[in-house]
């Protein structure tokens, strides 16, 4: 079970299809050295699947028991409904990650390299009894193990997953918050063990709740940006044209460092850099964290995707458009990039599908999608989603870095060598030509009285909270 900053785990355990309707079987109690652990083991009823429940709770046992024992007779949501209504505030669905196979994947071969540069060398160099994947953001030295393999010699995007101990032969695996990154560093660990030909059955991973992903953003140093129009987010080292020099808030323990301009229509522009990856749907987070925050009306997304058309050489290709296949839904918005990119050679338009992971990327998949998709990533989707409830603008242009429907020389294991350096390097600097002439161009669009309401209150508590800041 899960020690946590809580005082006593409660484990929920279910039975196959075809049971008797739900009983309390047991509550058992052991003593380990430091706290009291109950386990209680529920069947369910066949209308649902199997599951398995851990609970952290911060109640004392002696005020868990009585509860629990007369639960007996009562239905496996009511069981829940009652542990939620004592303060069990985490009680989490335990699941299992599905390997990938270098057999099924659309990277093949490459598909090992791949993950050898995102596991942990705790996982990579020893075995353990169990792998728990869950969303924390700890960078303490004194509480997690960071990874000796971030690519800390790049400015933005080098935080990657820590690692701490549960016991001896238990290891946490430590993501920022999000749905998305949680699954797909499960995934990497489940499917880097597995073509290594060791255990994988045994590592398992927590979702956290909307509110743990929102939490650290909300609480960031984005506060002290204050507030702006546009935020471009992404790739935006490269953009060398606006970020050339030293960046604001440099702290490495932060999690955002920014520069900021006026546009000549007199705009604030901000080029957002972001020490961990905001990946899948963290990115909509950050969209909404922005409009809460600063106010934001605007935001541009410049990164890298895949392409689903053989096609689309990586590292020679831009991608847009303005659609989106989010969880099974159509999201469609307005691009406000797409009046500038029209009729501009190199930049591929279409519709892009939003995966939580790379390791979803199958030749099954593929073969699925290929006909109606263009483009694949874990964000866009999400981005444009935010940006429609936020009623702000959303656009991206992408390089796109790989091709899953044909096998090029090079893909998303070897993106430091000379040739894809070079070949993004020219892609960057039509991707300044095109937000040159976008920030010039740029006004807000139409909004509700509701929203501008709610940005002139932001902007108003920031600038009261912080009124010698000297916005540039």
């Amino acid at each position: 079970m899960i020690q946590d900053r809580f005082s006593c785990p409660i484990h929920l355990a279910t039975q196959e299809p075809g049971s008797p309707q739900p009983k309390f079987l047991q509550l058992q109690s052991k003593f380990p050295q430091s706290s009291r652990v109950f386990e209680g083991i529920l069947l369910r009823s066949p209308v649902l699947r199997r599951w398995e429940m851990s609970a952290i709770v911060s109640r004392s046992p002696r005020s868990v028991l009585p509860p629990l024992m007369a639960l007996h007779s009562q239905k496996v949501t009511f069981c829940l409904g009652i542990l939620r209504s004592l303060h069990y505030p985490a009680l989490r669905l335990l699941r299992y990650p599905t390997a990938a196979s270098e057999k099924t994947h659309t990277m093949g071969s490459s598909l090992s390299e791949y993950l050898r540069l995102k596991v942990h060398p705790d996982i990579a160099d020893r075995d353990w009894s169990r792998i728990l994947v869950r969303g924390q953001h700890q960078r303490d030295p004194s509480l997690a193990n960071t990874s000796n393999i971030e690519k800390n010699d790049k400015t933005f995007n080098w935080q990657r997953p820590t690692t701490s101990l549960i016991d001896e032969k238990t290891l946490q695996l430590q993501c920022f918050p999000g749905i998305d990154y949680v699954r797909h560093y499960a995934a990497i660990t489940a499917t880097y063990l597995s073509l290594k030909g060791r255990r994988h059955d045994h590592v398992q991973y927590t979702l956290p709740s909307p509110a743990e992903c929102l939490e650290p953003l909300m609480s960031s140093n984005l506060s002290k940006l204050g507030p702006v129009d546009v935020v471009v987010v992404g790739h935006v080292p490269g953009l060398g044209r606006w970020t050339y020099g030293q960046w604001e808030a440099a702290d490495s323990n932060e999690l955002f460092s920014w520069k900021t301009f006026m546009s000549r229509r007199g705009y604030r522009v901000a080029f957002l850099g972001c020490r961990i990856s905001f990946w899948g749907d963290i990115a909509g987070n950050l969209v909404r964290t922005l409009r809460t925050l600063n106010g934001a009306r605007c935001v541009l997304f410049v990164g890298k995707l895949g392409g689903l058309k053989s096609h689309h050489a990586p590292n020679h290709w831009l991608a847009t458009g303005n659609e989106s296949m989010l969880q099974g839904k159509m999201i469609r918005w307005r691009n406000p990039l797409m009046d500038i990119l029209q009729q501009m050679p190199g930049v591929a338009y279409g519709v892009h599908y939003t995966l939580g992971s790379v390791l979803d990327e199958t030749r099954e998949w593929l073969l699925s999608m290929e006909q109606n998709l263009d483009f694949v990533d874990a964000e866009v989707g999400h981005m444009a989603k935010a940006a429609q409830e936020q009623e702000m603008d959303f656009g991206y242009l992408h390089i796109v870095s790989d091709n899953l429907a044909r096998k090029y020389i090079h893909d998303l294991s070897d993106e430091r060598l000379a040739d894809v350096l070079r070949g993004r390097t020219e892609l960057v600097q039509i991707i300044e030509h095109v937000l040159g002439k976008f920030f010039d161009h740029w006004t807000p669009q139409s909004m509700s009285l509701s929203s501008l309401n709610a940005m002139w209150k932001t902007r108003k508590r920031i600038l009261i909270s912080e009124p010698c800041r000297n916005h540039k």
